[in-house]
């Protein structure tokens, strides 16, 4: 009976404590997160002092962003605790790279507008903006990289984001006979490793080379994914609608 109980122990042990951890990482980023709102209304802050409606009203968007993005993240820290390896797979973790990413990508539209550069007001809350969104998205990555148990088989995804491998030798460009090596440009050398059914980049083919479709250029399109090598549309832009018959964005004038 003892040696039984121990047995027992030694299997459920290490799951509590990888829940432990899970979890523990999965606060963390959520502080990070948390603390990259407070960044950005600290740059709004200062765009609205100075007048700079265009920088503010961004602010506000990239804000939008990371609320639905820590709304998603919510899902996987409750939802994937005694299994956090599946958590990469989750329709959670295609919101949250979504998010994650237009966020990113206002941040830096932000960045580049002259009146950043030309008053030092912007300085520090830019470059906490900067921090703490790279904080933000290394922390997602330990999420999406957690490593699964041995005799673990992994199942076909519906979604994910992006989980690429640079290949450094021709013989060896894609080890996973489940991902395609994609140019990395058409003027340069080197390919990366791209799952063409799940990457929301390169869905259903390689962008480099013209084949399948950046998801996240469909125009009108907020949170995508990409599932079995087709884009997906989760949600359309202030200003746009779903499209019932193709799942895709329309402006609201024409659509009504």
């Amino acid at each position: 009976m003892k040696f039984l109980i121990f047995a027992l122990a030694a299997a459920v042990l290490p799951a509590i404590e990888a829940a432990a951890n899970f979890k523990n990482t999965c606060n963390i980023v959520s502080n990070q997160m948390t603390t990259l709102r407070g960044s950005l209304n600290q740059l709004k802050a200062t765009a609205d002092r100075l007048g700079h409606t265009h920088i503010s009203s961004k602010c506000s968007q990239a804000s939008e962003h990371l609320g639905y993005a820590q709304s998603s993240w919510d899902g996987i820290s409750q939802g994937y605790g005694y299994y956090p390896w599946r958590a990469r797979s989750s329709s959670h973790a295609s919101r949250v790279q979504s998010r994650m990413s237009s966020c990113g990508s206002i941040m830096d539209w932000i960045y580049g507008q002259p009146e950043i550069y030309g008053n030092s007001q912007y300085d520090v809350p830019v470059q906490n903006c900067k921090r703490r969104y790279h904080s933000c998205q290394t922390g997602c990555q330990q999420v999406w990289d957690w490593p699964s148990p041995p005799d673990y088989t992994p199942q076909p995804s519906q979604y994910a984001g992006y989980r690429r491998q640079i290949a450094d030798t021709e013989e060896k460009l894609c080890p996973n006979i489940q991902e395609t090596a994609c140019p990395i440009s058409v003027n340069a050398s080197g390919h990366e490793c791209i799952d063409t059914q799940t990457e929301i980049t390169s869905c259903g083919g390689c962008e480099s080379l013209n084949e399948g479709e950046n998801c996240m250029a469909i125009e009108g399109a907020d949170e995508v994914g990409c599932e079995l090598g087709v884009c997906r549309v989760f949600s359309a832009l202030p200003g746009y609608e779903m499209n019932e018959a193709n799942g895709r964005p329309v402006p609201e004038s024409i659509s009504a």
